[in-house]
């Protein structure tokens, strides 16, 4: 993990009434009424902000926002509030407005939202599009939707008793009319968009690929295993069948009568003969009617139910995916 190189205490970039009130203070040994000792006040450069007419801002002097407004990532003209939408209400909680710039925040900057370069950020809009304002790789770009985006150097996620990460409309509920739930624009939710597990925010080099589902997956490896040991039984018989054919080459013998002429003429072997033509050819015809059994069951019981993504046991997820 990268480490950061800023200070620990950094009142570069202040305006000059900020400067000057900050020398003011004994900065090295954190005293005077702008330390910021124990949390009490300190001065510090947060950026200018640039407010929209419809915007309404809450701020303090550590760079900590709260702005109620529409559908805004980036500059004025951006988003569905910047084209004029109705029903793209939205909220932007952000801290550290310019905290990933090369230079840090600079109380001379007037700056609008920056989805890069702000240190952390809770976005909700009403309608945005939300895989684009984040620069989101994946498959699976929602347009013209409600969103909530949740962005900073690291995000955790906890359940004293479990969480759960649910895609898709609720389920058994009254007073959503006919279809159940609709979404944010009063649409029907006729699909399944499952989850994307992305690494790296790329999908060029890992392509996204079904999420493995344990269960089915050993019943797959289970089948095939099975399938194995069948087939092995089949090449086992059809050993056993070789081996007394074997037998009775390496111990038959020859009835060789004498001619009126004395050339000796050979005959088969009486006991093998017998033997090859009727109970072996039966046992081999058995073996390859087994074997093509065996690759026949092979075939479907494997290859199309289990391996086949639209296979009915299919051991992939349809719906959640990663690299």
């Amino acid at each position: 993990m990268t480490e950061g190189k800023r200070k620990t205490r950094s009142f570069e970039n202040l305006t000059k009434a900020e400067s000057r009130a900050q020398e003011e203070q004994d900065v090295e040994n954190q005293v005077g009424p702008l330390s910021g000792l124990n949390n009490d006040a300190l001065g510090e450069p947060v950026p200018q902000y640039d407010k929209a007419p419809s915007e309404k801002v809450l701020q303090n002097s550590n760079n900590a926002w709260i702005v109620l407004g529409r559908d805004r990532p980036a500059q004025l003209d951006s988003g569905y509030g910047g084209v004029g939408n109705t029903g793209a209400g939205a909220i932007d909680i952000v801290v550290g407005r310019m905290g990933g710039t090369s230079g840090g925040p600079s109380a001379d900057v007037t700056t609008g939202p920056n989805f890069f370069s702000d240190a952390a950020r809770i976005y909700l809009s009403q309608k945005t599009d939300i895989d684009t304002n984040f620069a989101l790789a994946g498959d699976k770009q929602v347009i013209g939707r409600s969103g909530i985006g949740i962005k900073a150097d690291a995000i955790r996620i906890i359940g004293r008793e479990g969480v759960k990460i649910v895609s898709g409309k609720a389920k058994n509920i009254q007073g959503a009319g006919s279809g159940g739930e609709k979404n944010s624009q009063g649409g029907k939710i006729e699909t399944i968009a499952g989850i994307s597990l992305i690494a790296g925010n790329d999908t060029g080099e890992e392509k996204l690929e079904p999420i493995v589902k344990a269960y089915a997956l050993n019943k797959a490896l289970l089948a095939i295993v099975q399938s194995i040991d069948e087939l092995s039984n089949i090449v086992n018989e059809m050993a056993k069948s070789q081996s007394q054919i074997n037998k009775k080459l390496a111990s038959h013998t020859h009835e060789v009568p004498q001619s009126p002429a004395g050339i000796q003429k050979s005959l088969p072997a009486i006991d093998l003969a017998i033997k090859v033509a009727t109970k072996e050819a039966s046992n081999m015809s058995n073996v390859h009617q087994n074997l093509s059994k065996q690759k026949n069951n092979i075939k479907v019981g494997s290859v199309s139910d289990y391996l086949d993504p639209s296979g009915k046991k299919w051991f992939g997820s349809r719906f959640n995916k990663t690299n």
